[in-house]
């Protein structure tokens, strides 16, 4: 069975959706090429711009889906997975992500505009630090 037709399968079942199906079918001993995407993985993507900030996790299946190379295998798209969600725990945290650390900074337009806003108030604190007169002793 196509992965499309398993997948949409799997999600009649009550309680399973886009991540449980492709969990299933990614990480079973059926070893099918279905991206999972969990909250780490969808939240790289959108920082990074892969999908727009405001696509649900819902869809985002299929279009970080349709972005990977068509002749992947499962372990590809498995090892893809595993990437971004690594990275979305080890550094690309919901709250305060690590930019000044992260490996794909040049090309996150989020990352670059956290760090300008991070830079912004050093450099005013130094800024006005210096024009201070110095105090005799």
């Amino acid at each position: 069975m196509p992965v499309p037709e398993a997948r949409a399968w799997l999600e009649a079942i009550p309680g399973v959706g886009p991540k449980t199906s492709a969990a299933v079918l990614s990480f079973s001993n059926l070893r099918r090429a279905a991206l999972p995407v969990d909250s780490h993985h969808h939240r790289v993507a959108q920082r990074t711009g892969l999908i727009p900030r405001t696509m649900d996790v819902g869809p985002s299946h299929a279009a970080l889906a349709a972005l990977l190379p068509p002749e992947w295998d499962a372990q590809q798209v498995y090892d893809d997975h595993e990437a971004l969600m690594l990275h979305g725990q080890r550094c690309c945290y919901f709250r305060n992500p690590a930019c000044g650390r992260c490996v794909l900074l040049d090309l996150c337009a989020t990352g670059q505009a956290l760090m300008s806003a991070r830079a912004a108030p050093d450099e005013a604190r130094t800024a006005s630090a210096s024009d201070r007169p110095v105090q005799p002793l």
